[in-house]
């Protein structure tokens, strides 16, 4: 289908100047943001070929911007808000479920991606910015995979954007614990999965996850909540943030996700006649600390929890209870 064209008259090249929250950005990202609608061939493109220029200088991928940075943007195109981009019909607001100055935190529904892109026009990062068009700064701090809900940060500004990505990669503060079905009856004795994973992207670009020994290493932490007949419902917490980590090592042990459609059991699927795939990040939360190190990270703790969407807390019920 065409794109319906948002400028009837010839576009022109535009001067924009950097907001605080985006200092320090890498030019290629803040265009991404700031050229809703474009693809990203094309910004690329148009860098490639000198056509960007910040304070009038000719930019290079890598380049940085700087608060109050004027830069110019070649005319392009871009295209209109019709049913595709007008992203206000998902409400998706009414999924926030913590917020203050800084971040905001929703409990994002299975189905939804967090961003567009592979054949997808939009994510809940796009309907956010859709929501508040006013809201100069809102980023992704992380991902979670499009069939799995719950709990997904998002960053209100930048500093604080790249304190909790520091968070997140450290892992010494940061806690985030999903809540998994799988196929089954777990052993309780196995409280860990350490096997290394390998990450490969098919042609088709979809992105899978191997056991592999030149892997990288990878770590997640288990516990039984509940059993039923045949299934097991476990607490995940995982140390390192591998590709479908929590899938994978549940596969390998020999109790796949339920629902899983990459890496499951089709047939005790179809057997379970199930809803969706049983992957939800419960909660996330960041330890309090005093002294030194809070002056240092300049970071508050938090906790924060995510309900379990109706499909997810019927099975539940139905195969738990």
């Amino acid at each position: 289908m065409s794109q319906i064209i948002k400028q009837l008259d010839p576009p022109k090249a535009q001067i924009v100047s950097v907001p605080v929250d985006y200092s320090g950005q890498r030019i290629d990202n803040f265009l991404i943001t700031h050229l809703k609608g474009v693809p990203k061939t094309r910004i690329y493109r148009m860098i490639r070929k000198g056509e960007v220029r910040i304070n009038g200088g000719r930019a290079k991928p890598e380049s940085r911007v700087n608060d109050g940075d004027a830069i110019r943007i070649p005319p392009v195109r871009m295209a209109s808000q019709g049913p595709e981009g007008n992203f206000e019909f998902l409400e998706i607001e009414k999924t926030i479920i913590y917020e203050d100055k800084h971040m905001l935190i929703i409990n994002k529904p299975a189905g939804m991606a967090v961003h567009g892109g592979s054949g997808l026009s939009f994510g809940a990062i796009e309907a956010l910015r859709s929501a508040r068009p006013k809201q100069a700064f809102l980023e992704l701090a992380h991902r979670l995979d499009r069939a799995t809900s719950g709990c997904l940060l998002v960053a209100k500004k930048r500093a604080f954007l790249k304190k909790i990505q520091l968070e997140l990669h450290g892992k010494s503060r940061l806690r985030k614990y999903y809540d998994v079905f799988v196929h089954g009856t777990w052993p309780s004795t196995v409280k860990e999965v350490t096997v290394p994973l390998m990450k490969n992207t098919l042609q088709s670009g979809e992105r899978i996850s191997r056991v592999s020994v030149n892997g990288k290493d990878c770590k997640t932490k288990f516990s039984v909540l509940s059993q039923g007949d045949g299934v097991s419902w476990l607490r995940a917490q995982p140390i390192t943030g591998r590709t479908h980590q929590i899938r994978v090592h549940c596969a390998h042990q020999g109790y796949p996700v339920i629902g899983d459609n990459k890496y499951g059991d089709p047939v005790g699927d179809k057997a379970l006649k199930v809803p969706r795939m049983m992957l939800h990040a419960s909660s996330l939360g960041l330890k309090a600390i005093t002294g030194e190190q809070e002056e240092a990270n300049n970071l508050e703790g938090f906790w924060v929890e995510a309900g379990q969407d109706g499909r997810m807390a019927k099975f539940a019920k139905l195969h738990f209870d």
